[in-house]
């Protein structure tokens, strides 16, 4: 789950995850982490 904010401010969550999200949900971990670093939104699915 990802929302922007004004003033750049962005929330994002792994559902499901619990708070070990490299753990419980690896793959979308990565993907978090990689667009982190990277400067940009990471994409994803409805309902995801």
């Amino acid at each position: 789950y990802v929302e922007a904010y004004t003033g750049g401010l962005v929330f994002a969550s792994v559902r499901g995850a619990g708070h070990q999200v490299p753990y419980f949900q690896p793959e979308k971990a990565l993907i978090l982490f990689s667009s982190f670093l990277k400067g940009t939104l990471p994409l994803y699915e409805k309902g995801q």
